[in-house]
């Protein structure tokens, strides 16, 4: 699994038994570094092609993605968007004629041998898009990977409801929203009590990502084992077969 170096954006690249799944897809701005990530598994189709949620942070480069590689399937929230970035993406995705598909909470995915399994969103009138981003946990050999997109306290305490059905334990922690304040709750946080958290952002001061807050809450959680893009370049998490788990950074070809 590569979180690319996306500045303040997101795309998640993950291949498993040469299957490829990509998940958001940065801004528009994001595609070569995202092209490069890509290329590098070796493949020219995706099996699967999530778009966690609507903003343009995480849609920018989903034309060209759709455009350039063999998509068999894209997933989407089941929410309605305005935006320009939206719209074009939209454009392209009906004209393309890729299967769409809208997952529910419980609803399973095989990428190889990893069974992804959808958290959430979860069926409730949420008024901020970031809480309808689709959460994804990856399981491969004993391994687990929490992938959280955009989601906010409100979803975070949704997940934390239906945590005896959906165990939120993971060894990775994908951070959600950048490491905003406003995510990243001590209550999930500590549930999903993760050995490495793994977040996507920028290094421009004007953002501040993560919050201080967020990063005392990791902290306080006994998270030691932070892995930032904005420091570390693409971050790489890989699992052997075997399940033993390692996290490398390269700096980022922008």
């Amino acid at each position: 699994l590569t979180m690319v170096d996306v500045g303040a954006a997101e795309c998640i690249v993950v291949m498993v038994d040469g299957e490829t799944r990509i998940v958001d897809a940065g801004h528009a701005k994001s595609w070569e570094s995202i092209d490069r990530a890509v290329q590098d598994t070796g493949t020219d189709s995706i099996s699967y092609f999530v778009i966690t949620h609507p903003h343009a942070d995480h849609i920018g480069s989903a034309p060209k993605i759709i455009e350039k590689y063999d998509v068999e399937t894209v997933l989407l929230p089941p929410i309605t968007y305005e935006s320009a970035a939206y719209g074009h993406f939209e454009e392209v995705l009906v004209s393309s004629g890729i299967p769409v598909e809208y997952p529910y909470v419980g609803d399973q995915y095989m990428l190889g041998n990893a069974q992804i399994t959808i958290y959430g969103p979860h069926p409730v009138a949420y008024s901020n898009p970031n809480d309808w981003s689709i959460v994804l946990m990856v399981k491969y050999a004993g391994r687990r990977i929490l992938l959280t997109g955009d989601i906010e306290a409100e979803a975070e305490y949704d997940l934390l409801a239906y945590s005896d059905l959906y165990p939120l334990d993971a060894d990775v922690l994908k951070v959600a929203h950048h490491g905003s304040n406003t995510s990243s709750t001590y209550d999930f946080v500590s549930a999903v009590s993760p050995q490495y958290a793994i977040i996507s952002c920028a290094s421009d001061a004007d953002t501040e990502y993560p919050h201080v807050e967020t990063a005392m809450t990791l902290y306080d959680c006994g998270i030691e084992d932070v892995f930032l893009t904005s420091t570390s370049g693409n971050i790489t998490v890989e699992i052997s077969p075997a399940g033993e788990l390692s996290i490398a950074s390269e700096p980022s070809q922008k």
